[in-house]
């Protein structure tokens, strides 16, 4: 009885191994440059969101204006966000520091008007020119 047991466990863990390797739909690789106001912006965050309401974003930072991660394949919703200090509150945010606001427009991020495609094939770089206004 206990060997059964043991070879039953033994199963178990070996298909539990099994598949334990990348498993889900495929990721790629994906890069550009984000501009704001003409400008490569310094310092910010961008997110791949596929239509397939079944997989998840794809966050990365974006760094001196060019950013990298790997996203799905097919259609994104692309969402860039930065914030900075607001002048004149020193002291006024957590533990005193100065309360910080974001400064993309709403049109990039929350209300993004943004998108990307993403495909198996290509080089996906997706350039972004975004403006204040």
């Amino acid at each position: 009885m206990q060997r059964r047991t043991f070879l039953a466990g033994a199963g178990a863990l070996a298909a539990g191994v099994v598949g334990c390797g990348p498993s889900g739909p495929r990721k790629y690789a994906v890069s550009g440059t984000v501009k704001f106001d003409g400008q490569p912006l310094e310092d910010g965050h961008i997110i791949f969101t596929p239509e397939d309401p079944s997989l998840g974003p794809e966050a990365g930072d974006i760094v001196q204006g060019e950013y990298r991660l790997e996203a799905h394949g097919g259609m994104q919703k692309v969402k860039v966000s930065a914030s900075k200090a607001v002048p004149g509150t020193e002291g006024q945010g957590f533990r005193g520091l100065p309360l910080i606001e974001e400064y993309i427009p709403a049109k990039y991020n929350s209300a993004t008007t943004l998108s990307a495609e993403v495909t198996p094939s290509g080089d996906n770089r997706f350039d972004f020119e975004l403006d204040a206004e």
